[in-house]
């Protein structure tokens, strides 16, 4: 699945891809014909798409942030072992 800024940059050119068709059209003083409306219909399809899979992203990445830490696993480590982190293991 594509990334979160990447949906939200396809669904902006699907939404100036319609709007160039309701322009056109409104410069023309006509409605759409079949055409433009099969066209705006598959754009706006695919943009409602969008919406749905950034959603979903948005929320997974909402109970991501919420989630507590994750305690670390594996052995503990003994005073020895950080008296030697603390002084970068000089001797």
């Amino acid at each position: 699945m594509k990334k979160l800024p990447e949906l939200r940059q396809e669904k902006n050119a699907l939404k100036t891809q319609i709007r160039s068709i309701m322009d056109k059209a409104t410069e023309e003083k006509h409605d759409l014909n079949a055409d433009e409306g099969k066209q705006f219909d598959e754009l706006r399809a695919k943009a409602e798409s969008l919406d749905t899979d950034i959603s979903r992203l948005e929320a997974l990445a909402d109970e991501e942030r919420n989630q507590p830490g994750k305690p670390v696993d594996g052995k503990k480590v003994s005073n020895d072992e950080r008296r030697h982190y603390r002084r970068g293991d000089r001797h």
